[in-house]
């Protein structure tokens, strides 16, 4: 059994040179390099595997940035306190 990993159509050279490798995944988010193996290991990001090699799409590295989002207090809604 396969695991599916959808890709947007795009040729292959063009795809080729949008991928990050690690360290340039890491440079993009500024977080470590290992701090990134360890959420890889997680599946707190996804990533491609080619052989020995790891690559990220770009869109995959802002998904994993956002999904690190913590909301404003503004933005949270608190319930109602009802007091007796």
């Amino acid at each position: 059994m396969q695991a599916s990993c959808e890709i947007p159509p795009q040729s292959s050279p063009s795809l080729e040179r949008k991928l990050l490798t690690l360290q340039e995944a890491s440079e993009e988010t500024k977080i470590s390099v290992r701090k990134l193996q360890m959420d890889m290991a997680a599946g707190s990001i996804a990533y491609i595997k080619i052989g020995r090699l790891t690559r990220f799409l770009p869109s995959d590295v802002h998904d994993y940035i956002l999904s690190r989002r913590v909301p404003s207090r503004k933005e949270v809604k608190f319930p109602p306190i009802f007091n007796n």
